[in-house]
């Protein structure tokens, strides 16, 4: 975990005692919530993900990004489409945030779906992390994993930070298991963060799904070059090297 995360965990932390000692949000800025927020949806924790928008509303009312987080919120946790809806008409054409929210709700037809997607791709750029998690997300539900893919250069250029529309890429296609796909979009992930040792390892196991073990060793081996006391990725190399029968005495050994 690097620092950042761990500065995003233990703010995480500190919040969800606070909210036990029952001192809601106290000492938190607009970015503090934010941060929460995306934190705690990345492990799935609805309580807190609602506990940081009822104290949003309440603090930053006039905060856009908070208002956001609620609008989908509402709408993928609670099922509550009409409140969704009620937000995201009082900021209509703002950012694709919104866009896309109305076009979840919509949810037309394939062909109608797509047409309304280009439009926001042409429309807005600067897609910051949400703005991409969401498109993603909403393609798989719409059934545009196609147009995702053939998409995939104009999209990276709409975003601000490259590196997270391809991770999420790269979820969906191993969800699809379209082996091959996934494995050129972590490629290129690998070029751009060559030193993020989960993006090597992701890499790893999408060649091991591809039956692809020796580029598998060697991308478990630069996953471990730079993080060498990970458990998951020393497992994942035995398992490697047990399968190709290369090496199975050393594959028990880094197992035991």
């Amino acid at each position: 975990m690097d620092q950042e995360q761990r500065r995003r965990e233990k703010l995480y932390m500190k919040f969800r005692a606070d909210l036990v000692s029952g001192h809601i949000a106290s000492g938190y800025d607009e970015n503090d919530l934010i941060e929460i927020y995306d934190y705690a949806n990345d492990i799935y924790d609805e309580y807190v993900q609602m506990e940081v928008i009822l104290s949003g509303a309440r603090i930053y009312p006039e905060s856009e990004e908070l208002a956001q987080r609620r609008a989908f919120f509402l709408y993928t946790t609670l099922s509550m489409t009409e409140g969704a809806v009620n937000i995201a008409m009082n900021h209509k054409g703002e950012t694709a945030l919104w866009a896309i929210l109305l076009l979840l709700v919509k949810h037309p037809p394939i062909e109608e779906s797509i047409k309304e997607m280009n439009s926001i791709v042409d429309t807005f750029a600067d897609f910051d992390d949400e703005t991409i998690i969401q498109l993603v997300d909403a393609c798989v539900e719409l059934e545009l994993y196609d147009w995702l893919k053939e998409n995939r250069e104009l999209i990276k250029k709409r975003c601000l930070y490259p590196d997270t529309f391809l991770y999420e890429l790269s979820q969906v296609a191993d969800g699809k298991r379209d082996h091959e796909f996934g494995i050129s979009v972590l490629e290129e992930l690998t070029m751009l963060e060559p030193f993020n040792s989960l993006y090597w390892h992701m890499l790893a196991q999408q060649y091991v799904n591809n039956d692809d073990y020796n580029n598998a060793l060697q991308a478990i081996d630069y996953a471990l070059a730079i993080d060498p006391k990970s458990t998951n990725m020393l497992v994942t190399k035995a398992q490697i090297l047990y399968d190709m029968n290369q090496d199975r005495e050393k594959a028990r050994s880094m197992m035991r």
